[in-house]
């Protein structure tokens, strides 16, 4: 069965989510034992006007871009921008979760599984979720907001990347 549309962007940004929220689980961000504030991820951006408490994690899918890869055909790859946002109580703390998240992000930390700039989209509808496609990272950067307005600005990192994939139109991305 093919996904396409909002469904296909909707289970990109979840898959998305659920491979950070793995990686950082296995790494030991959400462990109680930790000598900080626990650690939240939230599967969206958080709007202007709420107050953020410290060590909160959002993931957020924007800018699809669609370039045609073959005269006269509806085979296009897509790129789509994703943002990970990260609120640190501290400078150290800040630092270390962004260079973790960056890393898993690359595909650089070996030791849980994260070898490759790559996820599984998965079909998330199912009981039993399937791996519907292979979706590739690229183009990952990391930076600090310097100018700040808010306290639980103080220490915001953002991560960056392109999520990439490619499909014929109606069909099942490749």
């Amino acid at each position: 069965m093919g996904v396409s549309g909002g469904t296909l962007y909707r289970l990109l940004n979840d898959s998305f989510h659920l491979m950070l929220e793995q990686s950082l689980s296995d790494l030991g961000w959400f462990d109680s034992n930790r000598r900080h504030r626990p650690v939240t991820l939230l599967p969206e951006p958080v709007e202007d006007d709420v107050h953020v408490e410290p060590n909160l994690v959002t993931v957020s899918v924007d800018e699809v871009s669609p370039k045609y890869v073959e005269l006269g055909s509806t085979f296009a790859e897509h790129r789509v921008r994703a943002y990970v946002d990260i609120y640190g109580e501290s400078k150290a703390l800040a630092l270390s979760l962004m260079g973790d998240i960056k890393d898993i992000v690359d595909g650089r930390i070996v030791s849980i599984g994260r070898e490759f700039p790559t996820f599984s989209v998965l079909d998330l509808r199912a009981a039993t979720p399937s791996e519907l496609f292979v979706c590739g990272i690229e183009n990952v950067s990391a930076s600090r907001e310097r100018f700040y307005s808010k306290p639980f600005e103080k220490y915001w990192w953002f991560v960056e990347c392109d999520l990439v994939f490619a499909y014929h139109s109606d069909a099942l991305p490749i």
